[in-house]
């Protein structure tokens, strides 16, 4: 299938994700008893305003969260994309470079600003995919509980949507990055007039970025979930002595669990996160260009040894566990909304994901 066939087939999912939203929230209409008809409907639309009003809530959390740590880590992650595709612009020295090479090839934070407005709409849409996914999970299995495995695959699918709609902006911004563009604007102009201008070369080579974020994002979520339930069962036979402190307690656990999680998965994914860069900043038609990631992957052992595939380690760690720490905090506190009276002492809600 065509790279724009993807992209118009992951738009249409997310669309149908969201249509189905305010069923997939009401899990409990099945096992209700038979009521008055009035009464019953009365009931449904109440589910239905719930439901709406916490869709609502994960799309405005999952949007800011996504911008306020790409706000934050932009500065990291140009650093890191610079090391990556540094042999491209490597001063003439087959030596690591310092960071002060880095540094010195231009401002960190160039192209920040479409970085952050792209990440809004991906990351409420990412999000609120997530969560119908999960709802409609938990509806056909009858159950209300939702495990590890049930986050990884939802986190698997709401990727998808979350790609389609900012690897475009994303493609622009990594150029940038790399120095090879002065805006993403230019980024965007060069690729559709080396494309003949067909929307479709928007998204070259976002199959690479899925096979480096659905792994990386599957895993995060499924460590988070996995770290908090653990947490709940080592905190359930003290949850009668919890005292005011409670909220900030589930904060720090959020912001803990969630740059643990990260920091795994950046862990284990980081060979893709460097396939997936060189992929993205080699130029069309070049002579010896990667055909894709396990060309990618196969020549880098070849040619420069298994430290190539670790190349920017330290930069993705540090944005990764800084990242989580920032997402699943931001999330965890916005997706509930302002505190209520008695909610201190009261036990502490298990995330979505």
């Amino acid at each position: 299938m065509r790279t724009g066939s993807w992209a118009a087939l992951a738009l249409a999912l997310a669309l149908a994700v969201m249509r189905a939203a305010p069923a997939a929230c009401d899990t409990r209409a099945a096992s209700r008893p038979s009521r008055p008809a009035t009464a019953e409907r009365d009931a449904a639309a109440r589910r239905r305003r719930a439901g709406l009003v916490r869709f609502a809530r994960e799309f405005a959390a999952g949007g800011i969260a996504e911008a306020s740590m790409d706000a934050v880590l932009f500065p990291i992650d140009t650093l890191k994309a610079r090391r990556q595709s540094f042999h491209r612009h490597c001063l003439h020295t087959t030596r690591p470079p310092t960071m002060r090479d880095l540094l010195a090839l231009g401002s960190p934070v160039r192209g920040i600003v479409p970085a952050f407005l792209s990440a809004l709409p991906a990351g409420a849409s990412f999000v609120s995919t997530k969560y119908c996914m999960e709802m409609l999970a938990r509806s056909a299995l009858r159950t209300g509980a939702h495990g590890a495995g049930v986050t990884m695959l939802a986190s698997a699918c709401a990727d998808v949507v979350y790609w389609a709609l900012r690897f475009p902006a994303e493609t622009g911004r990594l150029r940038v990055q790399a120095l090879q563009d002065r805006s993403t604007l230019s980024a965007v102009r060069r690729l559709l007039s080396e494309g003949n201008y067909r929307p479709a070369v928007l998204y070259t080579g976002w199959q690479t970025v899925l096979w480096r974020d659905v792994p990386y994002d599957a895993l995060e979520f499924g460590f988070y979930e996995a770290s908090r339930s653990l947490l709940a069962r080592v905190r359930r036979p003290h949850a009668q002595r919890r005292t005011h402190g409670a909220t900030d307690e589930h904060r720090a656990e959020s912001a803990t669990c969630g740059a643990l999680s990260a920091l795994c998965a950046a862990l284990l994914t980081t060979p893709l996160d460097v396939a997936r860069t060189r992929l993205m900043t080699q130029r069309a038609g070049t002579p010896g260009a990667y055909t894709g990631v396990i060309d990618c992957v196969a020549r880098l052992l070849r040619t420069d040894g298994p430290a190539a595939l670790f190349a920017g380690l330290g930069e993705r760690a540090l944005m990764a566990s800084l990242g989580g720490a920032i997402w699943f905090s931001v999330y965890d506190q916005l997706r509930k909304g302002p505190p209520r009276p008695g909610d201190a002492d009261a036990p502490a809600e298990q995330p979505a994901g």
